[in-house]
């Protein structure tokens, strides 16, 4: 921990130093993440077809195939958990 509590940052912005030295960076990430979640979720439906159409051209055989596709068609996209990011990408600056 530094002397002080507060700390400079990338282009001269001042924060104040909390429990997390990564305070900050966490919460712009989290923020970030959340934005993000519908537009991730809209481009995860829509490159469903994609998949599909990529796997239809590799060499496989047609049963492997329709499984692939029944796969893709079931999966349920899964929100992410900003909190669990959080927490995820504090221990990986940490360690």
């Amino acid at each position: 921990m530094p002397e002080t509590d507060r700390i400079v940052i990338p282009f001269g912005q001042e924060v104040e130093w909390r429990a997390s030295p990564f305070k900050y960076f966490i919460d712009k990430g989290r923020k970030a993440l959340i934005s993000k979640s519908l537009e991730m979720e809209d481009n995860w439906h829509g490159k469903k077809g994609d998949m599909i159409q990529g796997f239809g051209k590799m060499p496989f055989g047609p049963n492997r195939k329709a499984n692939y596709m029944t796969g893709v068609n079931r999966a349920k996209y899964r929100n992410p958990n900003p909190d669990k990011w959080a927490t995820e990408w504090e221990r990986s600056m940490i360690t």
